[in-house]
C-alpha cells in the first residue's frame, strides 16, 4: 500500500476495493490505472 500512495496522482489514479461485512481479513483489490496522456507507445 506504501508504493501505491507515493504514485505521483498526475501520472496515475488508484483505487481500492473492500468487503465490508467478511471477517479475518479477506484479501482486497488495488486497481493503478496510467493515465493517458502519460502513455507511450
Amino acid at each position: 500500500m506504501e508504493f501505491v500512495s507515493k504514485l505521483n496522482q498526475q501520472e496515475y489514479t488508484a483505487a481500492i476495493y473492500r468487503t465490508l461485512n467478511q471477517v479475518n481479513n479477506p484479501p482486497f483489490l488495488v486497481m493503478i490505472e496510467k493515465l493517458e496522456r502519460y502513455r507511450h507507445g
